[in-house]
């Protein structure tokens, strides 16, 4: 008879609304002893579906149903809709990280410093703090001395810290302005560099946009679509992790035929110079021994 009261038994806003009171309160489900066993519990209003559905409607795309204070139950004022990302920041089992009075997970700040996340932490088991462990960069391991006897370098935190609000602030800012000029424009001004530049690698690219005000955001999709839609050539330099890119229109593709005469031909140039050259050096030797005249043909 429940599903002609409110005909949405078979949605999922029902199956969530099913399994929450069942890892509440029902000891055969795997998941009872991280809520009902610990004093989880669903408010006297939310047993019945029709008061839970009114209160927080159909699920958005995307979303769980996340608690706000993982201490406390089911209410609807301690309720909401999150993410996937949202809602494994918020479990209890996630390790947050507090550096100059910002307290972020540690995922988080492994993505702002570029340090892995399980480097930090075991700084922190090994006895490091939680700014060092943040703040530090990563260095080479010392030759011949083990890994657990490397000494911790010795740095400024002060001056690493101002360098990481920088970042942080200078990523909120990159996000809210406007950018100086559009996709179009930012092509062309790359076609327009590289007909006079000739090849151009990624950090000197970087390096021009930057001085104009364009993110780095931007920059990499300003090469990438010119690449895909086959604006410029580019190929991968080795030993970085950038490319270096050439028109199109005036340069055949790396690699290629066209390119592979060039080569043999620029060989062939060297070669020759390099026989004049020894011919020269031959005639010299030969002039040297006959009391400096010239030799004979």
């Amino acid at each position: 008879m429940s599903n002609f009261r409110h005909g949405k038994k078979r949605s999922s806003i029902y199956t969530i609304w099913r399994s929450m009171i069942d890892r509440c309160e029902n000891p055969n489900v795997k998941a009872y002893p991280n809520y009902g066993g610990r004093g989880i519990k669903v408010c006297d209003d939310w047993h019945d579906f029709k008061t839970f559905y009114r209160d927080m409607g159909d699920r958005p795309e995307g979303m769980t149903l996340d608690r706000i204070d993982n201490d406390k139950g089911y209410y609807k004022w301690n309720c909401k809709w999150s993410t996937r990302r949202e809602q494994t920041i918020n479990r209890r089992n996630t390790r947050h990280l507090t550096v100059r009075g910002i307290k972020k997970p540690c995922t988080d700040w492994a993505q702002i410093t570029g340090i892995d996340g399980r480097t930090i932490l075991a700084r922190i088991r090994k006895g490091w703090s939680e700014e060092e462990a943040v703040l530090i960069p990563k260095v080479t391991l010392r030759k011949g001395i083990p890994r657990g006897e490397q000494l911790k370098p010795v740095v400024n935190l002060d001056a690493l810290a101002a360098e990481l609000m920088i970042k942080i602030n200078g990523r909120a800012r990159e996000s809210s302005m406007k950018e100086p000029m559009g996709l179009a424009a930012r092509v062309e001004m790359l076609r327009e560099l590289l007909a006079k530049e000739g090849s151009l690698k990624t950090s000197e690219i970087r390096i021009y946009f930057a001085s104009l005000g364009v993110s780095d955001k931007c920059i990499m999709h300003t090469t990438h679509h010119a690449y895909k839609y086959g604006i410029t050539h580019r190929r991968k330099n080795y030993g970085t992790n950038g490319y270096e890119y050439r028109l199109a229109e005036k340069y055949p593709r790396w690699g290629t035929r066209y390119e592979a005469e060039e080569q043999a031909a620029r060989r062939n140039v060297v070669t020759t110079c390099k026989r004049k050259s020894q011919v020269y050096q031959l005639d010299q030797l030969l002039k040297a021994a006959r009391g400096g005249h010239a030799p004979a043909n």
